[in-house]
């Protein structure tokens, strides 16, 4: 008996630390079944209620079934001068929403929606169409040409286009500064070329 009681003595001690050691275990797969869960799945812990838990468990009033039909589905629908928008309502069009309003494109008081005419470039900045810039693409490509001299840059014009930069408009040129054996560093350089041929503004990525 005492030989017997002995061993379970010593016994004991490495059956707690296996005690203990399960315990941490559990507390540590808990925590991170609880972290996966607010971190990845959709919704977080919402969505795990939602998913597993009835919905009228979970909202705090009844669940609604019956939606109004829409209050319009064309234009002619609505009051003079209102539209019918993509979600049924009339809406009083405003300039800025992205809706060209006949009222809009008839007096062309919203370029910003409705566009300017061929020719014309959107300053977005005073909401008016505005003429083109009056620079040859000789000067250009010169202007292009001199700045990669001058700076020591090799680069190709891969877009060049009308803008607007403040209250003027002005050509924008993106030129394409990777080095032929490091095609996966990004290097880009914008010019802003006034209607003088002048260079008002450089943006470049590195």
């Amino acid at each position: 008996m005492t030989e017997d009681k002995q061993e379970a003595e010593k016994s004991n001690p490495r059956t707690k630390q296996l005690l203990i050691v399960g315990v941490i275990a559990t507390l540590v797969l808990i925590c991170g079944l609880a972290g996966f869960v607010l971190f990845f799945w959709p919704g977080g812990l919402t969505g795990v209620m939602l998913s597993f838990w009835p919905v009228k468990h979970v909202l705090s009033g009844p669940v609604q079934t019956n939606y109004t039909s829409p209050e319009c589905t064309t234009d002619d629908q609505c009051p003079a001068g209102a539209y019918c928008s993509r979600y049924g309502a009339c809406l009083a069009p405003q300039c800025g929403d992205g809706i060209c309003s006949p009222k809009e494109n008839l007096n062309g008081s919203c370029p910003r929606d409705c566009g300017c005419p061929t020719g014309r470039v959107l300053n977005a900045y005073l909401n008016q169409c505005q003429q083109g810039v009056n620079v040859s693409s000789d000067t250009v490509n010169t202007v292009i040409n001199n700045y990669l001299t001058q700076h020591n840059i090799t680069g190709t014009a891969t877009d060049i286009h009308d803008t607007y930069y403040g209250n003027q408009t002005v050509k924008s040129v993106f030129i394409d500064c990777r080095e032929p054996m490091r095609t996966t560093m990004s290097c880009g350089i914008v010019l802003f070329i006034d209607n003088n041929g002048t260079i008002i503004e450089v943006l470049r990525t590195t």
